[in-house]
């Protein structure tokens, strides 16, 4: 998604005439772009690890409540 769009704004920098108050204002920008793309990047990845982390956690509380409940049945029966 962002990739594409930052090629193309590296791409357009070659194209402008070098006015430096505009340079700069794009480079500032630019930066600001990254940034916010490579937070996305880490927010995705830590909200994958958090769920995968609870998923690992239910599983084991499912395991866990499924082997008392045989004991308890077998105990039963």
């Amino acid at each position: 998604m962002g990739l594409s769009l930052i090629f193309h704004k590296f791409s357009s920098y070659l194209v402008y005439d070098y006015d430096f108050s505009k340079y700069i204002k794009e480079v500032i920008t630019f930066k600001s772009y990254i940034y916010l793309e490579l937070f996305q990047l880490i927010t995705f990845i830590t909200i994958y690890l958090n769920i995968k982390t609870f998923m690992k956690f239910i599983c084991k509380i499912s395991v866990k409540y499924l082997q008392n409940s045989f004991i308890f049945f077998e105990s039963v029966l």
